[in-house]
């Protein structure tokens, strides 16, 4: 699902998303505090005997010292196609030669 923005959030998609799935992934190149995130974990902990897990990814909530370009950023925070791979591989337990 894409979330071009977080409001209106779509409630119904993501209480179906939680029945159907182990885990639910937020990417964003935007802090994860007050984010798309956040607002998918308000909607989760209502939910009566929730099984997904969400794993958030975005800009953590500090001040950097340096200025990035878009493309470092992205590398910088692990917001890259590498990163999330990455993110993906660690909490779905598969293994590069099974890509």
């Amino acid at each position: 699902m894409s979330c071009p923005w977080i409001k209106p959030i779509d409630k119904i998609t993501i209480i179906k998303a939680a029945h159907c799935f182990s885990y639910i992934f937020t990417i964003e190149e935007a802090l994860v505090i007050g984010g798309l995130g956040g607002a998918v974990a308000e909607i989760l902990v209502i939910i009566p005997e929730p099984h997904t897990r969400l794993v958030r990814l975005g800009i953590p909530d500090v001040v950097s010292r340096y200025a990035y370009s878009q493309n470092e950023a992205r590398r910088q925070f692990g917001l890259d196609v590498h990163g999330v791979y990455e993110l993906l591989k660690r909490h779905l337990h598969f293994h590069d030669s099974e890509m």
